[in-house]
């Protein structure tokens, strides 16, 4: 038996391995941004109307617990985050914190610019409307 075929066999699981997590992160990547244009879509009321912004707005709401328990659920599961009986949870490695604050204020900062642009423009809409001259 060659010494590459040995290498090969013992490289399979890593490769699998790697596989699954580039698949997962695909994945993840892909809802991600299904969400994005789903909360956009929630916040642009003049585009979607009252109805569906409201339900819209319901939905997420619950798809976002959902998504909370899941990710905090995995983290207690790898042992990033470990649930005590004595003090509650332990913050020994606190670098997926803060990555998950850094990516809700970048969402936060979509959002809020999406916001304050589409509302100067409906002021400017209103604006020039009202000054314009009156047809008879």
């Amino acid at each position: 038996m060659s010494a590459g075929a040995v290498t090969s066999q013992a490289d399979s699981p890593a490769k699998a391995s790697r596989r699954r997590v580039l698949a997962r992160t695909r994945l993840d990547f892909w809802l991600d941004l299904l969400l994005l244009v789903a909360y956009t879509l929630a916040y642009s009321l003049g585009f979607t109307g009252i109805a569906i912004h409201e339900r819209l707005g319901i939905g997420l709401g619950m798809v976002l617990l959902v998504v909370a328990v899941i990710v905090g659920l995995e983290q207690v599961r790898a042992g990033v985050t470990s649930v005590r009986s004595d003090d509650g949870l332990d913050l020994a490695d606190t670098g997926n914190l803060i990555r998950t604050c850094e990516i809700e204020a970048a969402l936060a900062v979509v959002v809020i610019t999406v916001s304050a642009v589409r509302r100067r423009h409906r002021r400017m809409r209103r604006t020039a409307v009202s000054t314009a001259p009156a047809r008879r």
